[in-house]
């Protein structure tokens, strides 16, 4: 609590913060209705709301998930919502057991980039040494390559970098006179807006209020999971509401993707969050005398009205490598090396899509800030531990929210997440709600740790929608001393008839070190279904090695091979544009967490 304090800095006081949307229901952080329940004085007596059954009567809503407490004892509220009706992370919390939330709590984000909110202004030399590096890193586009190419640095709006358009652009202020947008920015996720986002504009008022159904009634009144801030409600979360609602408060970058009815936009839309070393944090050398770091708080919100399509390239880096020389660079590029110290970072991220009837979207998301890991910590040498412990970018916190809602019939959504950062703990949450019929999500993701890292990914893929289908293919590639925490949950709601739902995840264990936790779910209430999931856990091949030894391959190039191999198919699924470049940048990866030693277990192992 203390450490989400900090975060939210003035914000705590009223509740409201100083970002773009202070005034959305989600800034109001403290759950009004469960601290009215507390103060009523017939909680301990008043029978619990009723809710129609399917054969329209009228029950009270008895569940094994309905919560109240008997008389004479004391209100104890669920895990993790004190202070704030939301939870909060905690070490013992189902969704944050495996990550390292003392690293979290022990490192401070409170501090803001300077003049935050306000678009940066730059020079013509510096505009020229802007592109080259972000050229360099592999994510700028030319122009002739893209429809909009939006660029932000240090979470502020780069307007002399960016390509703008009638579909993507930088809002400058809340979208007041767009209360379909303005109830998207007001979402949460796990549950925490309980209404589910409906159609705009084709539906009559009744159809509006059936389609935007209760999460916590879904499947009432045997399955339901009852309220978000309920425990049973809390166990099955990806825990991130609190980071969302805290985007909420304290964004003030947001990028808008409002693609019009039956509009094609031909060429990808390309959204760049780029982090120098500084952070533009003001007064850097008195923050980093502290001990403390800066935060950002990137958003995203994608309306892909009906018979729309569109093909969006998110991708987070970094303006500098922190092999080079720190001095030769700053002589070198004046312009955005701001300052030669380094602060720690906290990225929040949170990316919304509102896909209606039958609009497809294509969205890649690839983050590479942190720099290299450094490879072979596996290995008993002191010295290649002692610098990767000391490395500067284990301070890092990167976070982000996907939170998809597919509104409307026919929907497609095709998604790749690729994460292949060096910071100390990264996080993503990916949510996908299939709310209509015949609606399709696909998820291609890949997370490739190495180093120490803490690394973290939720799934969620919540079907409502008769006749729907998902396709989940994530790739893990853990090596070094890193580890890797993964959970994956389909939810079936009885509504959803003839759902069509895959998950599949498979783990390179590249060292002996390394770790890894996989917990694939599924949480069924319909009887009309196909679905699948599965885990496999593996090292690489010592029979394909054997292999590429008998063709002169050496065994460092035969597991480099096997590793393009196994990644090669989730890089593919990002946008034509940009393949080529995020394979090779995921190439350079790949070599350096490859395993140089002999493992200790020398036979093949793999769980299935």
């Amino acid at each position: 609590n203390a450490c989400y304090a900090a975060l939210l800095g003035d914000a705590i006081d009223n509740c409201v913060g100083d970002g773009m949307f202070e005034d959305t229901s989600s800034a109001q952080l403290v759950s009004q209705e469960l601290f009215r329940e507390i103060n009523e004085p017939d909680v301990y007596t008043k029978l619990p709301p009723k809710k129609p059954t399917k054969e329209g009567a009228m029950e009270y809503e008895f569940t094994r998930n309905y919560q109240r407490r008997l008389p004479d004892t004391p209100w104890l509220p669920p895990f993790g919502i004190e202070n704030y009706g939301i939870v909060m992370p905690r070490r013992g919390a189902e969704a944050w057991k495996q990550f390292d939330l003392t690293g979290l709590v022990q490192q401070e984000y409170e501090h803001l980039p300077e003049s935050y909110g306000i678009d940066l202004e730059l020079s013509e030399k510096d505009v020229k040494v802007y592109r080259d590096e972000l050229v360099k890193r592999g994510v700028f586009e030319n122009e002739d390559e893209v429809s909009a190419q939006l660029v932000y640095v240090n979470g502020r709006f780069a307007p002399q970098l960016s390509i703008v358009s009638e579909e993507a652009y930088n809002l400058k202020e809340a979208p007041t006179d767009r209360p379909d947008l303005m109830k998207a920015f007001a979402q949460l996720p796990d549950g925490f807006t309980d209404a589910m986002p409906s159609e705009v504009g084709e539906m009559s008022e009744q159809q509006e209020e059936k389609q935007g159904q209760s999460i916590a009634h879904m499947s009432w009144p045997h399955h339901n999971v009852g309220p978000a801030a309920s425990q049973f409600a809390i166990n099955n979360q990806q825990g991130m509401a609190c980071f969302a609602a805290l985007n909420t408060l304290r964004t003030k970058s947001v990028t808008l993707i409002d693609v019009p009815a039956h509009k094609v936009v031909e060429k990808p839309i390309v959204i760049i969050n780029a982090v120098s070393r500084g952070g533009g944090a003001k007064d850097v050398q008195e923050i980093k005398q502290r001990g403390e770091g800066v935060s950002f708080h990137p958003r995203l919100l994608v309306n892909a009205m009906p018979y729309s399509k569109v093909s969006i390239i998110q991708s987070s880096v970094d303006l500098f490598n922190e092999e080079v020389d720190e001095n030769e660079v700053a002589q070198e590029n004046p312009a955005f090396y701001e300052d030669e110290t380094f602060l720690p970072k906290f990225y929040n991220g949170y990316t919304q899509l509102l896909i209606r009837t039958n609009a497809t979207v294509q969205h890649s998301y690839v983050d590479e800030t942190g720099g290299m890991v450094t490879p072979n910590v596996e290995s008993l040498d002191k010295d290649i531990r002692t610098k990767e412990a000391n490395r500067a970018a284990l301070k890092n916190t990167h976070f982000e929210v996907i939170d998809a809602h597919l509104t409307g019939g026919d929907a497609v959504y095709k998604s790749t997440v690729i994460e292949m950062g060096g910071n100390g703990r990264n996080r993503i949450g990916y949510t996908a709600n299939i709310l209509q019929p015949n609606q399709e999500v696909f998820l291609d993701a890949m997370v490739l740790t190495g180093g120490v890292q803490k690394s973290d990914i939720r799934t969620t893929l919540h079907h409502s929608g008769y006749k729907s289908v998902s396709k989940q293919q994530l790739k893990f590639m853990v090596g070094g001393r890193s580890t890797l925490s993964f959970r994956g949950r389909i939810r079936i709601e009885d509504e959803a008839q003839q759902t069509d739902a895959d998950q599949l995840s498979r783990t390179l264990l590249l060292t002996d070190k390394a770790r890894l936790w996989a917990i694939p779910s599924l949480e069924i209430a319909a009887d009309d279904v196909k679905c699948t999931h599965g885990c496999s856990v593996s090292d690489l091949s010592d029979e394909e090695l054997f292999y590429f030894k008998s063709r002169g391959i050496n065994n460092i190039d035969g597991r480099k091979l096997q590793m393009y191999g196994f990644v090669r198919d989730v890089a593919r699924s990002v946008d034509p544009v940009t393949f080529e470049k995020v394979k090779d940048r995921v190439f350079d990866r790949l070599n350096n967490i490859v395993y140089l030693g002999k493992r200790a277990i020398e036979q093949d192992f793999a769980s299935i």
